[in-house]
């Protein structure tokens, strides 16, 4: 071979790679410093719990889709002004949610499992800076009925007594749930006990002599 094609051929490709180093530095660079990256908050992993129904399929315990507010404090413009535009919204303390927008952060929660009308009204500021995520809220739609059976779960959505703790693999699809755009649905639980006894056992031990 050519001793002189063959260095340009070393040439052209050191030279390729020192490019293509280049550039993958910049971009790191980049992207280290740009404000509008979100840090996203990983300690709940998304999936949505299975729901927990009695022997005729009555739902004892359900997990619900709600709105949680969070913001870039980079991205925040002027921290009092939002502060005071969304405070009334949440009945929150304006000081407590300045403190906030003020940290040296690129994610902080400002308030977990709004309701929709809550939801609405700051999308409807447009303020840039301020996003929502969606998270799952558990719900015992017959509050504490059979609760010794059914139990409940934690802050991290994971089961702490009864139903929920025993099967909480499967009720949050470690076992085999599937996923759907990024999100991990569980499996649904079917007990052998029935609502309505439990509700007529209930009336009857209330009922004064």
């Amino acid at each position: 071979m050519n001793q002189k094609l063959f260095r340009r051929r070393i040439y052209v490709t050191g030279l390729s790679l020192i490019v293509l180093s280049v550039a993958f530095i910049v971009r790191l660079i980049h992207l280290h410093f740009n404000p509008r990256i979100i840090v996203k908050d990983d300690q709940n992993s998304q999936f949505l719990r299975g729901s927990i129904k009695d022997r005729n399929g009555f739902i004892l315990a359900i997990s619900i889709e709600k709105e949680s507010l969070f913001a870039n404090p980079e991205e925040i413009a002027s921290p009092a002004e939002t502060a005071g535009a969304i405070a009334p919204l949440l009945n929150m303390p304006t000081d407590a949610i300045l403190e906030k927008l003020k940290k040296k952060k690129r994610f902080v929660w400002i308030a977990r499992m709004l309701d929709n009308t809550q939801a609405a009204a700051i999308q409807r500021l447009g303020i840039r800076g301020l996003y929502f995520r969606k998270e799952y809220q558990r719900v015992y739609p017959h509050e504490r009925l059979a609760a010794n059976i059914v139990g409940f779960v934690g802050s991290d959505h994971k089961g702490l007594e009864g139903i929920e703790y025993s099967l909480n693999n499967v009720l949050a699809g470690d076992d085999g749930g599937f996923k759907v755009e990024g999100l991990r649905f569980g499996r649904n639980v079917v007990l052998t006990i029935d609502r309505l006894v439990h509700q007529a056992i209930n009336r009857q031990y209330h009922v004064s002599p």
